[in-house]
């Protein structure tokens, strides 16, 4: 649900590559919500032709042009409505595990509930997330492709002007993982195991349930986020 297999052709090149970055997946998947008023009206066009025709509906190939945005901070993700709404679910979460401590005086919920809110966004803090998602150069000035292949109807053409980022790198890039990063991925799970082990003294059966709701609740969020399409932001 997250992204989609594409490739990344150098317009000044012809180099084909793979995608691996997660970034330019979701980019490509998302491309029908985000695409310029122009080409979603030829795309509809063509799409409207081909079925009058008496033989199987085709359509053409759809080029769309785009210029990449003069911004302070490239390779900086862009605060939607999709990212704040983490923060509203987190709120939602706090609140639905506060109702045990007004009914039953306990308050083992909410503390595990925070616990947990806190173990999932520890890893943001310390691991080298962002680094990986944005390695690659900046200021290219060769154009990038992006399409599924041969027989996708839509390429996705990002011109250089050196503003934005080098999708080459972007798509093929990988970054060794350090020492460092596997002891504190080692550290986290052993805190996971802790807290799953310290939520079993969760009381009551009514206060389990609530806990269950808050359970439900980010799961909710979850499958939202993955699902929401996204913009461009190029």
């Amino acid at each position: 649900m997250g992204a989609c297999s594409c490739i990344v052709i150098h317009g000044h090149s012809g180099q084909i590559r793979a995608n691996n970055s997660w970034i330019l997946g979701r980019l490509m998947r998302d491309y029908p919500t985000w695409m310029s008023k122009e080409v979603r009206r030829r795309t509809q066009a063509a799409i409207a032709q081909s079925t009058q025709v008496p033989k199987p509906p085709s359509v053409s190939l759809c080029v769309g042009v785009y210029q990449p945005v003069a911004r302070p901070k490239r390779g900086k993700p862009i605060w939607d409505k999709v990212a704040v709404s983490g923060l509203m679910f987190v709120i939602l979460q706090l609140v639905l595990s506060a109702m045990p401590f007004f009914w039953a005086k306990n308050w083992l919920p909410f503390a595990i509930t925070l616990i947990g809110t806190l173990l999932a966004w520890l890893p943001l803090a310390i691991l080298p997330w962002t680094d990986e998602k944005w390695t690659c150069r900046k200021g290219p000035t060769a154009p990038f492709i992006i399409t599924k292949g041969n027989g996708h109807q839509h390429a996705i053409v990002i011109l250089g002007s050196s503003l934005g980022l080098h999708l080459e790198d972007l798509a093929t890039s990988q970054r060794p993982v350090s020492g460092t990063v596997k002891l504190q991925v080692l550290g986290l799970a052993t805190l996971w195991v802790l807290f799953l082990v310290a939520s079993r003294s969760v009381g009551s059966s009514s206060s389990a349930l609530w806990l269950l709701a808050v359970g439900a609740v980010g799961m909710l969020q979850n499958i939202l986020v993955a699902a929401w399409p996204r913009e461009s932001g190029v």
